[in-house]
Parts: C-alpha cells; sequence; structure tokens
C-alpha cells in the first residue's frame, strides 16, 4: 500500500511538471502580423455636368463657351480629367475646347465625353431678320458730276461708267471709273459731290498686253493699307492691280482672282468685296449681263 501510494504521487508530479511546461511554452514572445494600409480605387469618370444645357444664337458666328465638370464615382471632382467635344451637326453649330460657333440656321447637340461618362447641350440657331418697315429713306438727284466732255472725251455720249470710290488718307474721294476705251481713270473730289478729273490711271491697250481684259471695276483698301482695284470684262473673270500710293499708281497682279470655272460662269463681273468679323474677305460679283443670275463667292 505505501509503496502504490509512492508511485500515485510520482505520477501526479511528473504529470504536473509537463501541464505546467504545456503551459509556460519555451518563454518566448509570439510573432505580430504587419498591418498593411489598403490601396484606394483608382478614380473613374462617372458624370459630367455643363455650364449650360441649352445654347441660343440669333446671328451666324456667334460664339458661347461651354465648360464641363467631371466626377469620379466618390463625387469627387476630377480637374485634370481629358473631355472630348463633339457636334452633332456641323453645319449648324462647330466646337473646340468648349467654345460653340454658331455656322447655320437650325438645331444641333453638343456632346462633352470623359471615358464613359457624357453630357448634352441643346443648341439653336435663328437668324433673326431685321424690319425695315418703319425706316424710310430719300433721295435728291444732285444732278450729273462727271460728263463724258470732263474727261477728255469728244463725244459727249462716249460711255464713262461703273464708277467706284476710295476715300483717301487725307478726308478726299478718289472715284475710279471706265473711261470709253481708254482704259480705268480717276477724278478727285473734297466733298464727294463735285470733281475734277485727274488722268487714266491704267491703260486699255496696256492692260491688255499684259493679258487683262478691261471692264467694269472696284476699288478696295487692304488693311495693309494698299489699295487693290478688281477688274472683269464679258470676256474673263477677275483680274487685280495693286498701288501702293492711294490709287495714283497701278501694277498688275498675276493670274486672275476669281476664273470662270471656279464661279461657273462664261464671263464675271464687278467684284465688291467686304471685310468679315474675323477678319477674311467676301466678295459679290455677277455675270457679265449676257450671262444669268448673280453669285457671292467666299474669299
Amino acid at each position: 500500500m505505501r509503496g502504490e501510494a509512492h508511485i500515485g504521487r510520482m505520477r501526479y508530479i511528473q504529470l504536473t511538471a509537463v501541464l505546467l511546461l504545456s503551459a509556460c511554452g519555451d518563454g518566448g514572445t509570439a510573432p505580430t502580423t504587419p498591418t498593411t494600409t489598403p490601396t484606394p480605387p483608382t478614380p473613374v469618370a462617372t458624370s459630367i455636368s455643363l455650364s449650360a444645357t441649352t445654347l441660343s444664337f440669333s446671328s451666324l458666328g456667334e460664339q458661347q463657351q461651354l465648360s464641363a465638370t467631371v466626377k469620379d464615382q466618390n463625387g469627387a471632382a476630377m480637374a485634370s480629367a481629358t473631355v472630348t467635344w463633339a457636334s452633332s451637326d456641323i453645319a449648324v453649330a462647330t466646337v473646340s475646347a468648349g467654345l460653340v460657333t454658331s455656322v447655320g440656321s437650325g438645331s444641333a447637340t453638343i456632346t462633352a465625353t470623359s471615358g464613359s461618362a457624357s453630357a448634352n447641350a441643346s443648341v439653336s440657331v435663328e437668324q433673326l431678320v431685321a424690319s425695315c418697315e418703319d425706316i424710310q429713306y430719300s433721295f435728291t438727284d444732285l444732278g450729273l458730276v462727271l460728263s463724258a466732255t470732263d474727261v477728255g472725251q469728244a463725244d459727249p455720249m462716249a460711255p464713262v461708267a461703273n464708277p467706284s470710290a476710295l476715300q483717301l488718307d487725307d478726308g478726299s474721294i478718289r472715284l475710279f471709273f471706265t473711261n470709253a476705251g481708254d482704259g480705268i481713270a480717276s477724278a478727285i473730289s473734297d466733298d464727294g459731290i463735285t470733281f475734277s478729273y485727274e488722268t487714266i490711271r491704267i491703260s486699255g491697250p496696256d492692260a491688255k498686253d499684259q493679258g487683262v481684259q478691261l471692264g467694269p471695276s472696284r476699288i478696295f483698301r487692304l488693311q495693309d493699307g494698299r489699295v487693290r482695284l478688281y477688274v472683269g470684262s464679258s470676256e474673263s473673270g477677275i483680274s487685280s492691280f495693286i498701288s501702293n500710293d492711294e490709287g495714283k499708281t497701278f501694277t498688275v497682279e498675276p493670274g486672275e482672282r476669281i476664273t470662270r470655272t471656279q464661279a461657273n460662269m462664261d464671263a464675271i463681273q464687278k467684284l465688291s468685296i467686304v471685310t468679315l468679323s474675323d477678319g477674311s474677305y467676301r466678295g459679290y460679283f455677277g455675270p457679265a449681263p449676257q450671262h444669268g443670275s448673280t453669285a457671292v463667292l467666299a474669299d
């Protein structure tokens, strides 16, 4: 009995030691897992809002600026997002970097796109026609300001025609006209009413020797101060002469400014030039009387 009790205590002591060792382990520290910061999602263009959703134009060449605000999936603005612009009808309106320009009457849709997001603005172009119902003009005939004999013609019925006026730097008026078959002449006036004949500025025979058939002419001052004289005839397109001294002397310019093929006319005359707001020129002209209707050409 005493021996069995001793054996039992030995087993208990051994078991306790095993349990204590199991509980204490080797006395080391358990390893820890490092903390990592999650990567935020890449911003994606989700919505676009425009500064205006409708644009109205009352004239051609008018411009209005659109701006686009792009936001991501979290509603945050994406300042560096790329936006592309497009027009559904470039005959009505064009767009570049959000700048919308009216081109023709009608309707169009301007679309701004960034990624898969897009937004639209509707465009309406309707030209307003000026009313002249309440405007009246009265004219007084001042009589003949230049006769054929005033410009050196012996025949009082000699054709002196197609006048075209140029205001000079000093405020006086120089009038250019066809002087029968002699060529293109000029007269000067301080008031635009009383004119004094000057001389032939472009000789008809000399011009013909240079390949230009003189006819009705129109004078036009260029933006650089030079003067250009456009001439046409029943046998050609529009030719031109250039002057650096306000129309006192002219030099023929090679070629034709408008050919009969371009105008689709057998002969063209009387090119009148206007300067447009964008700095370009537009010419209005017509055929020789025996060759049909009027035309317009943008230069």
